[in-house]
């Protein structure tokens, strides 16, 4: 049985409670980052506020969409690493969603304008490979796959410069880790540790990736198992702030209406300042 091939919370439960750190958006972050050091011209606004407000970015998509965020969160995975948005039945992102929803989808501004972008970034990256064997920090890419002997897809190319470039950010992150925090487990673009890292330390990791790649940022958080008291599900956590924030409304709503005047009453006192009444 291995721990990184199991779902996560059942990976959270043999751990127990210790801090993870992962890089955040982070095939977004790593490619535009690369597409823009071959053409720094290329637009990437829109993937930058998603590297940056990815939370809200997909919390607001889903809402117009009418889908949980957890499913748009995987949508926005699925694009990063090169799913395409046929609109056929066989569409993996089209079964996930529905039809409808799937429609709402493609139509959405600030969701096109992001997709828009990261083909963009793949496009450029793909020119400055070109279609033969290349190169990419001391290690070579075969045009032709060594396990199947068949032609790499641009897809397949893309993701083997990510992964590159994820096995570098990564090996510079564990190396930087203090001794003082025991390394427990690595999943792909994330660590677990038994304790954090110390603030300054932290930061210190932060400056040294962003050296070598702009666009990344490393989060921690505390990892708490589901068999421990304190655990609350996802759902829950959702369900608490979409409250929070229908509270916020209506108190915003109650103070308005403190201070609100009809248009004719309004009128009506202005009049009375201009021709007062006399008694």
């Amino acid at each position: 049985l291995s721990l990184q091939r199991i779902p996560k919370e059942v990976r959270h439960a043999a751990l127990g409670r210790c801090h993870r750190y992962d890089f955040k958006a982070a095939s977004y972050a790593l490619m535009t980052a690369y597409a823009l050091s071959i053409d720094p011209t290329l637009k990437v606004s829109a993937i930058n506020d998603y590297v940056r407000h990815r939370s809200a970015i997909r919390k607001r998509i889903a809402k117009a969409i009418g889908v949980t965020e957890e499913r748009i969160k995987t949508v926005f995975t699925a694009i990063g690493f090169g799913a395409q948005l046929k609109d056929n039945p066989y569409n993996s992102i089209r079964g996930l969603l529905g039809q409808d929803a799937y429609h709402r989808l493609l139509s959405n501004l600030e969701f096109s304008l992001i997709k828009q972008q990261l083909d963009a970034v793949s496009a450029t990256i793909a020119a400055e490979l070109g279609a033969g064997d290349f190169e990419m920090a001391g290690l070579l890419c075969n045009a032709l796959d060594p396990h199947t002997g068949h032609k790499r897809t641009k897809n397949q190319r893309l993701a083997w410069v990510y992964q590159r470039f994820e096995t570098m950010a990564m090996e510079l992150f564990r190396d930087m880790v203090p001794t003082e925090c025991k390394e427990l487990l690595v999943v792909h673009d994330c660590v677990y540790l038994d304790r954090p890292i110390p603030a300054r330390h932290l930061a210190d990791i932060r400056v040294a990736l962003s050296a070598m790649f702009p666009m990344l940022n490393v989060e921690g958080e505390w990892v708490t198992p589901i068999h421990t008291a304190d655990f609350i599900r996802p759902s829950v956590l959702q369900a608490r702030e979409e409250n929070a924030e229908h509270r916020a409304r209506i108190a915003a709503e109650e103070q308005r209406a403190m201070f609100y005047k009809s248009p004719q009453l309004a009128a009506q006192q202005a009049a009375q300042l201009v021709f007062p009444s006399v008694r």
